[in-house]
């Protein structure tokens, strides 16, 4: 989902979630008044970009 590879630093990681926030955050689509099914999809986007960047983060921590 973040588009990085399996050997990724964690710089790399946080900077690959946060562009792809950058581009789905619902609040661009509000500016531009998109419809609320736009801004549902979003929300989800960046709901499971989180969850990635979470477990992602949390794997990194395991030895």
């Amino acid at each position: 989902m973040l588009g990085v590879s399996r050997h990724a630093t964690k710089a790399e990681v946080h900077a690959a979630w946060l562009k792809k926030v950058k581009e789905n955050h619902p609040d661009h689509l509000i500016a531009k008044r998109a419809s609320k099914e736009k801004i549902a999809e979003a929300n989800a986007t960046i709901a499971a970009l989180n969850t990635s960047y979470q477990r992602i983060m949390e794997d990194m921590k395991k030895p």
